[in-house]
Order: structure tokens, then C-alpha cells, then sequence
């Protein structure tokens, strides 16, 4: 059975999700970035979101360092930033 403090805590916490794509779009919209890529590891929705609010185009991948039935190829990925 939910109660009112759980529905109140599930609410914050959709609004708090509502609003963080589109500060980071007003982070971006100034580099008039034209694609947004999402990866498909918990990266979808979030990458959609701010392709939708920025009205830009949007791209989803599958990453993988594997090859089916071997171990990993490559080693875990690192994060690259174009600075300001």
C-alpha cells in the first residue's frame, strides 16, 4: 500500500529528474550543438531529453568491448572534454 509521504518522495524526485535535462540543454544551447548521441547503457532517455529541448537531432549507440563469447578488448572507456 503506498502511502502520502511515499507518493510526496516519489513526486520530488520526478520533478528533480524533470528539470536537470533542461539545465544541462541551457548549458549547451550557446555551442549550438546540432546532434545529441546517447549511449545505451542508462544514457537514452537523459541524451533524448536534452536533444528534445535544445530541438536538435539524436542519435543512440551500443558501445561494447566485448566480442561475443571473449574477454573484453578494450580497456574501459574515459571521458573527453572539449573545454569551454
Amino acid at each position: 500500500m503506498t502511502t502520502r509521504d511515499d507518493q510526496a518522495s516519489s513526486n520530488s524526485a520526478g520533478r528533480k529528474y524533470a528539470t536537470w535535462p533542461t539545465k544541462i540543454a541551457e548549458q549547451l544551447a550557446p555551442r549550438h550543438i546540432d546532434t545529441i548521441i546517447g549511449v545505451a547503457r542508462a544514457g537514452l532517455i537523459p541524451a533524448a531529453e536534452v536533444a528534445m529541448a535544445l530541438s536538435v537531432q539524436f542519435f543512440p549507440i551500443r558501445l561494447s568491448r566485448r566480442v561475443t563469447g571473449l574477454d573484453a578488448l578494450r580497456g574501459p572507456p574515459t571521458m573527453i572534454s572539449l573545454g569551454a
